[in-house]
């Protein structure tokens, strides 16, 4: 289980039932499902960053490639509700995680361009390149890591 007082990135699967909407019910639900699940997000991502910073990021919260191939696998056997939800919630998880402002991400595109605009002049070519070479190889760091623990997982 999950402490109350931490979050976690990532999705547990539980017993679930059907739940049967009017129509229009059903996408205004659906809408504040989705931003209840995009702030949860935000929250965790923030906190696991934060904790990257103070040397104490839990890397059992976040699960690579391997893992969520797992977590698929399960989604899948356990019926298309499950696999939909599952696909929902990675989804989202990739959509908020792509819009960190860190370099190599949309989100660090989108800085650049702000400071362009307040600025007024553009970012030199070779320093853009020089950040982004950078923050794609923490990126590349971080998956090794996180995918590392994936298979170390499969081991145990």
């Amino acid at each position: 289980g999950i402490a109350k007082d931490r979050y976690a990135i990532g999705i547990s699967m539980d017993k679930a039932v059907d739940l049967q909407l009017p129509f229009f019910s059903a996408i205004g639900e659906g809408f504040r499902y989705t931003l209840i699940l995009i702030r949860e997000t935000v929250i965790a991502l923030y906190t696991f960053i934060a904790k990257i910073f103070v040397g104490q990021p839990n890397f059992s919260d976040v699960a690579g490639p391997i893992g969520i191939a797992g977590i698929v696998g399960n989604a899948a056997r356990m019926g298309f509700t499950y696999l939909l939800m599952i696909t929902a919630i990675i989804s989202i998880n990739l959509g908020v995680v792509n819009l960190i402002p860190f370099p190599a991400l949309d989100g660090g595109r989108i800085l650049f361009v702000a400071l362009e605009s307040i600025f007024r002049r553009r970012i030199p070519a070779k320093f853009a390149n020089a950040v982004n070479l950078v923050g794609f190889s923490l990126l590349i760091i971080l998956m090794i890591a996180v995918t590392w623990k994936d298979i170390a997982k499969l081991w145990q």
